[in-house]
């Protein structure tokens, strides 16, 4: 990493747009299912009325760059130290970007077996629409419940969501 003294205050990257999906609760945690992706609102510009949303699926309008972040909330009963959630990105053909993972680590050696909470991927939509979904590609002990669980002390849960950047070209 370098620190160059005369960015200091300066925003690396400045989005044409940037909103947040919220995600349905208790919903499937089974490998290979997509995380429920279902509704947009917006904090910079307008893209959430852009955004179309089918069974998890978001298709993302042509014409842009798109960085993805995604993540889910997944709830552990009983007690286990072993459980742990993990999702990436994926085109509807294979899985694109990097693996997030949420993990219940009890202890310190615990966490050395997790993984940065968010799915990030970069998406070139520039030359027409692209559909894309985060979904689970391994789990442990994840409540049968599901994603985004409302049991117990759901309050207190980030639960599931994706942030959209859409980036001009």
């Amino acid at each position: 990493m370098s620190y160059v003294p005369s960015h200091i205050g300066q925003a690396l990257i400045s989005p044409s747009a940037l909103c947040v999906c919220s995600a349905a609760n208790n919903t499937a945690s089974a490998i290979g299912s997509d995380i429920q992706l279902n509704a947009a609102a917006d904090f910079v510009g307008s893209l959430a009325s852009l955004l179309s949303f089918s069974s998890g699926i978001i298709t993302l309008p042509s014409g842009y760059y798109y960085f993805l972040e995604g993540s889910t909330q997944a709830y552990d009963t009983p007690y286990s130290s072993s459980m742990y959630c993990e999702y990436q990105w994926h085109d509807g053909t294979t899985g694109q970007g990097s693996h997030g993972r949420v993990v219940h680590p009890p202890a310190a050696d615990g966490q050395l077996t997790g993984r940065d909470e968010k799915a990030f991927f970069f998406v070139d939509a520039t030359a027409g629409a692209v559909s894309v979904s985060l979904r689970v590609t391994g789990k442990t002990s994840v409540d049968t419940t599901g994603l985004n669980s409302t049991s117990a002390q759901y309050i207190y849960a980030g639960m599931g969501r994706a942030i959209i950047w859409r980036l001009d070209p």
